[in-house]
């Protein structure tokens, strides 16, 4: 087995192997579908049915609809090497259906940015706390208003923590991060640091019989 590996290196990209024999509910016909589509589809589920920052694979949201077979189904060793090369890949078990398995992005450095959850959930962050900073813009570069603005962002952030999105963080938003020099350049300087959750992708259990 082969794969097209090292390529590229981001974390703003994942991919996924495997065509889908699916249904087209608009003519009854039946198409290998690519695995971009699926993947796709389970990415909207996760964020109907979870949130943002939630791993869109296994059993809880990586379901893939109107879908009867895989071209490949890889043995546990298959897989394995799949996964190890930074793709994705689908799963058809017995009784729970085809299913999206791994979340990798395909960023060669080990870091958190790693896994798609964690990548989503910094681009999920930086949009949110965007928006809340626009409206702060031309308004007095005092105390007040950074009071106000970090206020707001660890309210969400401790939304997320509460969600299970970050286990930890803070908000920089005062003398430390705006001096003189950046007040008088009409420059606002916010800092937020965050510990993501990471998920769980393997279990090891130990089941030991004493007398």
């Amino acid at each position: 087995m082969k794969f097209v590996s090292g390529v590229i290196n981001s974390s703003y990209s994942a991919g996924y192997l495997d065509w889908f024999w699916s249904l087209d509910h608009s003519t009854g016909d039946f198409f290998w579908c690519p695995p971009s589509i699926k993947a796709l589809g389970v990415y909207l589920y996760t964020d109907n049915r979870g949130a943002y920052w939630d791993a869109p694979a296994g059993l809880n949201r990586g379901h893939v609809s109107d879908t009867l077979d895989i071209a490949f189904n890889p043995t546990n060793d298959e897989a394995g090497q799949i996964y190890v090369n930074s793709w994705n890949y689908a799963v058809s078990y017995p009784l729970d259906g085809i299913v999206i398995e791994g979340q990798r992005t395909f960023q060669r450095e080990k870091t958190a940015l790693d896994r798609v959850n964690v990548r989503r959930l910094m681009l999920g962050l930086e949009k949110t706390i965007r928006g809340f900073c626009k409206y702060y813009v031309y308004e007095g570069n005092t105390s007040y208003t950074r009071g106000r603005i970090k206020d707001t962002i660890d309210r969400y952030l401790e939304q997320v923590s509460a969600n299970d999105g970050i286990s930890q963080y803070i908000t920089i938003c005062d003398d430390r991060n705006n001096t003189p020099q950046t007040i008088d350049n009409n420059e606002l300087h916010i800092t937020v640091g965050i510990r993501p959750v990471k998920s769980i992708e393997f279990i090891c259990l130990n089941i030991i019989s004493t007398n």
